[in-house]
C-alpha cells in the first residue's frame, strides 16, 4: 500500500500538498562591493566631491520614518530576538484585534550581527611618504569603506497582507539593506479561500476542514512566485527605507532568493482515535525497522551533504516525531493536533538540491518536495502495513529455477545471516536511484558489522532478483526494491523481530514483557499470555 489513503480510506476527511512557512530574502546586487558603493553615492551625490560624507544619511532616514510610523501610533517594541515567547504574545493580541488587510500592525526592534558596510573618517587623510624618497602620493580617501559583520539595528515589520495574512518583513538598518520576508503558505490559502467565499476551518497552522477539498488542491498546486513578488514589490513601496525612489531607480530590482522553504503532505482525519494509533505504528516500526538515515536516498543523490550533521535519526518528545536529516534539510512524519498526519520537507540549503537559490527554482524545488514527500509516505507505510499472500511466502521459502535454467535457493527469514540480508536490503528500499553492490555491501557492514566481498553480494543480489525482490534500475548495474517485494521483505523482518526474536530472548531469560510503550498491542498481550500459559514469561504485577 503507497498511500495513506489506501490505508484508511473511511477515516481520512481530506488530503493535500501545500507549502508551508516560506523565508525568501532579498538583496541588492549592485550594493555587494565596496566599490560599487562608491559609485552609487557618487551618482545619488552628483558634483560631490566626498560623497561618502551622506554615508550616515541612509540610517538616518530609514531611522526617521521608523519614528513617523511610531509617532502616528504603530505599536513599537525593543527586544533581544524577535522570535522570543514574550515578544509572540505581545503580538497576538494585536493580530486578534482584526487589523485592516494591506495595514501595519506593529514594528520590532533588534540588534543582530548582520554583514553590512560601515564607513569612518579616516585619521590621517594623508598618504605616508615613499621609505625610500620620502615623497608622498596623492591624498587617500577620507573615509574608510569596508564590509564585514556588524551588530546592527535590525527593524521586524509584521502586516496584515490582504493576500497572505499575517506576514513579516525584516530589513537591517545599514547598506546594503537586506530585506527577509516571512510568509505562511496556510495563511495565504485560508485567504485565498475566504476570497473565493469557500468555508475553511484552520487549526494550527494547518487546514482542519474544508468544505471543497478538491478546490483547496488545486489552489495548493497554484505557482506562489508571482505572489510572492508582488508582496515584496507593494511593501517595499510602503514602508521606510534607508534609500528613496529616486536611489533605488539608479539599481537594479532586489533580487529574491530562498532561504527556508517548508514542503509538506497533509492528511486530516475524521477522529483522533483514526489518527493517533497510525502514526504510534509509523513510529514504532520506523524505529524497529529504520527510517532513511539521510534524505540524500529519498532524492536519489550520489553525493554527500556540503554540511553534514551530528545526528540522522531522531525522535522528539514530547510529540513524537522521527527525521531524516541531509546536512541543514530534513524530513519528518508527526501527527499535527493528533488528528492531521503530516509528511514535511524543510529546506535551509536550497543548492543542495537545485542549481541556485533564486525565487524561480521555488516551483521546481515544490515538486521535487512533493515527490520526496509521498516517497517517504510510501517508505514509512509499506514498514507498517505489509500485506502477503501464502502463495507467496511459500515460494520464497522454496528453491527453484530461473529463466536461463540456474538453480537458486530457497530464502530462510529465520536465519540470522539471511535476517540480516533482509534487513539491509529494507533499510535501502529508500533509494530513490536504487542501490548498488558497493553501497549495498556498505551498509550491511555498517549495520551488522560483517564484511561481504564484492562477489558474495553479487550472489546474494542475484538471488534476490530470482525470486522477484529486487529488479534492476533502467538497465544500469543499480537495483530497486519491486513493487511486490517491499511488502514481503517488510513482512519478513518484522516477523523475525517482533515474533521470533522476542520469544527467543522470552525463552532465554523468562521476563520478557511484550509491552508498547506507545500503544496497547493485542497481538503482544495474546503472546504475553501464551508464554505465561507456557511458563516462560513471568505474569505482571498487579497495579496497586
Amino acid at each position: 500500500m503507497d498511500s495513506v489513503i489506501d490505508v484508511c480510506r473511511e477515516q481520512v476527511a481530506g488530503w493535500y500538498d501545500s507549502i508551508d512557512r516560506l523565508r525568501v530574502g532579498g538583496v541588492l546586487r549592485g550594493l555587494q562591493q565596496a566599490g560599487a558603493v562608491v559609485n552609487f553615492m557618487k551618482a545619488s551625490y552628483p558634483g560631490e566631491e566626498r560623497p561618502l560624507r551622506h554615508f550616515p544619511e541612509l540610517t538616518k532616514r530609514l531611522t526617521a520614518g521608523v519614528d513617523k510610523l511610531v509617532r502616528q501610533g504603530v505599536p513599537y517594541i525593543e527586544a533581544s530576538r524577535a522570535s522570543d515567547p514574550a515578544v509572540q504574545a505581545w503580538l497576538e493580541p494585536l493580530y486578534a484585534a482584526g487589523p485592516r488587510a494591506g495595514s501595519l500592525v506593529a514594528i520590532v526592534r533588534t540588534i543582530e550581527g548582520v554583514s553590512s558596510f560601515s564607513c569612518r573618517p579616516r585619521m590621517h587623510t594623508r598618504a605616508t611618504g615613499d621609505p625610500k624618497t620620502g615623497h608622498r602620493p596623492t591624498e587617500t580617501a577620507e573615509h574608510h569603506l569596508t564590509r564585514a559583520r556588524h551588530n546592527i539595528r535590525v527593524y521586524y515589520f509584521y502586516v496584515f497582507d490582504a493576500h497572505w495574512g499575517r506576514a513579516c518583513v525584516r530589513l537591517s538598518s545599514y547598506l546594503p539593506f537586506d530585506l527577509t520576508l516571512q510568509l505562511n503558505g496556510h495563511d495565504y490559502l485560508e485567504r485565498q479561500m475566504h476570497r473565493q467565499r469557500r468555508q475553511i476551518t484552520m487549526a494550527s497552522n494547518a487546514v482542519a476542514k474544508v468544505a471543497d477539498w478538491d478546490a483547496l488542491r488545486t489552489l495548493a498546486e497554484t505557482a506562489l512566485e508571482p505572489a510572492i513578488r508582488r508582496f515584496g514589490a507593494y511593501w517595499l513601496a510602503r514602508l521606510p527605507h534607508g534609500l528613496t525612489a529616486a536611489q533605488l531607480a539608479l539599481l537594479h530590482p532586489y533580487y529574491w532568493y530562498l532561504q527556508t522553504v517548508e514542503i509538506s503532505r497533509n492528511f486530516v482525519f475524521r477522529s483522533v482515535d483514526a489518527c493517533r494509533p497510525l502514526f504510534e505504528n509509523l513510529l514504532r516500526h520506523n524505529q524497529l525497522l529504520g527510517s532513511p538515515d539521510s534524505i540524500r536516498y529519498l532524492f536519489g543523490l550520489t553525493r554527500g551533504p556540503r554540511r553534514p550533521t551530528s545526528s540522522q535519526v531522531t525522535v522528539g518528545t514530547p510529540m513524537g516525531c522521527f527525521k531524516a536529516f541531509y546536512g541543514s534539510n530534513w524530513v519528518k512524519c508527526y501527527d499535527k493536533q493528533g488528528f492531521i498526519l503530516r509528511f514535511e520537507l524543510v529546506v535551509n540549503g536550497a543548492t543542495d538540491f537545485m542549481p541556485n537559490k533564486s525565487l524561480s527554482n521555488l516551483q521546481s524545488l515544490t515538486r521535487l518536495g512533493q515527490t520526496v514527500c509521498r516517497r517517504l509516505e510510501r517508505t514509512c507505510l509499506t514498514a507498517v502495513s505489509s500485506p502477503i499472500r501464502a502463495r507467496a511466502y511459500t515460494s520464497l521459502v522454496k528453491p527453484g529455477t530461473d529463466a536461463v535454467g540456474r538453480r537458486y535457493p530457497a530464502i530462510r527469514p529465520e536465519r540470522p545471516a539471511q535476517q540480516a540480508l533482509l534487513a539491509t536490503l529494507f533499510s535501502l528500499g529508500h533509494c530513490a536511484a536504487g542501490f548498488s553492490n558497493r553501497e549495498f555491501r556498505s551498509t550491511h557492514q555498517k549495520q551488522h558489522g560483517v564484511p561481504l566481498k564484492s562477489s558474495q553480494a553479487s550472489y546474494r543480489m542475484r538471488v534476490l532478483r530470482s525470486h522477484g525482490l529486487i529488479e534492476p534500475v533502467d538497465g544500469r548495474r543499480r537495483h530497486q526494491l519491486t513493487r511486490a517485494g517491499r511488502p514481503i521483505v517488510a513482512f519478513l523482518v518484522k516477523l523475525y523481530r517482533h515474533l521470533l526474536a522476542p520469544v527467543i530472548d522470552a525463552a532465554a531469560d523468562g521476563i520478557h514483557q511484550f509491552r508498547s510503550g506507545l500503544a496497547a498491542d493485542p497481538i503482544a498481550e495474546s503472546l504475553h499470555s501464551l508464554l505465561i500459559t507456557l511458563g516462560i514469561a513471568r505474569p505482571r504485577p498487579l497495579a496497586a
